[in-house]
């Protein structure tokens, strides 16, 4: 998806000649214009950010969902009405949504897309979460466990789980 987005492959429904139109938000850099600097390639990204998952003591289980990638729009009919400050709050609510919802650190990339027929957003997310490891031995009645601290784990359940919660981000 990353090539797709960063558009590292041909995507036949994107215009070419308004490639440069798009742009790129991170953490590190906030937005950036692609005619100001080429989007920072997905793949790095992940990798980077799993490594460091791992060195703050994350384990990956091989069930472990590693990513979650939305996309946010509006009608083009809303697009085509809108005035260039309706479109800049459109964008900003909706990365401080993304910031909010999944934590800002969370959020690896978000890419804006001018160059097709509708303006929309791709986000990608790493779904961590700190948890508390509640797998082992209980202790005997009477007895205080030994308080564990929370470590970080990957939970897109915390998030995706079920109707209800589906129905939650999708409002």
């Amino acid at each position: 998806m990353g090539d797709h987005v960063n558009r590292t492959r041909q995507t036949l429904n994107a215009d070419p000649d308004a490639r440069h139109k798009n742009a790129t938000w991170t953490p590190a850099d906030g937005w950036v214009r692609w005619s100001e600097r080429a989007p920072r390639n997905l793949r790095d990204q992940f990798k980077e950010r799993l490594a460091d998952f791992k060195q703050r003591g994350g384990k990956l289980r091989k069930d472990s969902v590693l990513a979650i990638e939305l996309m946010l729009s509006a009608s083009p009919d809303w697009f085509k009405g809108a005035r260039p400050e309706q479109t800049q709050e459109w964008l900003r609510r909706n990365t401080e949504w993304f910031q909010d919802t999944f934590g800002r650190d969370n959020v690896l990339q978000i890419a804006l897309h001018l160059d097709e027929t509708t303006p929309h957003l791709h986000a990608f997310v790493v779904p961590e979460v700190q948890m508390i490891e509640t797998r082992g031995r209980k202790p005997k009645s009477g007895q205080q466990g030994a308080a564990k601290a929370p470590k970080p784990a990957l939970a897109a359940s915390h998030w995706l789980d079920g109707r209800a919660k589906l129905g939650e981000l999708q409002d």
